[in-house]
């Protein structure tokens, strides 16, 4: 079985650290730049590092440019995240009162709760 060269999985393990995306995401974009050099030239054991810089690019340079034109996405994301912890506060707010006004309606009882049957 074919096997990337061990500075060309080091190349692209930085690539893929550098991204700000999901797994998923990454997966595809890293499988989208190999397909976009020789894959004979990635297997090739006498492939450098320095190979893959001089015809990709730094690799964090790469992953930044991907981001970039991801933005959206991590945007809307934060969105997301930010309206989530909204929500939280919310409810635990919710909660706690709902948690007081019962304290306050059981003590208001005398104590005692019965159910009829």
């Amino acid at each position: 079985m074919n096997k990337l060269s061990t500075d060309a999985k080091k190349y692209f393990k930085e690539v893929k650290k550098n991204l700000s995306c999901s797994w998923l995401k990454k997966k595809v974009y890293i499988d989208f730049i190999k397909s976009n050099i020789s894959f004979e030239f990635a297997l090739d054991s006498t492939t450098t590092y320095d190979d893959l810089v001089q015809l990709l690019g730094e690799p964090k340079k790469v992953a930044d440019d991907f981001n970039l034109a991801d933005k959206s996405e991590i945007e809307l994301r934060s969105k997301i995240f930010s309206n989530t912890i909204l929500l939280a506060i919310i409810l635990i707010i919710v909660i706690i009162i709902l948690i007081i006004l019962l304290i306050i309606i059981y003590k208001n009882l005398g104590g005692s709760v019965t159910i009829i049957d």
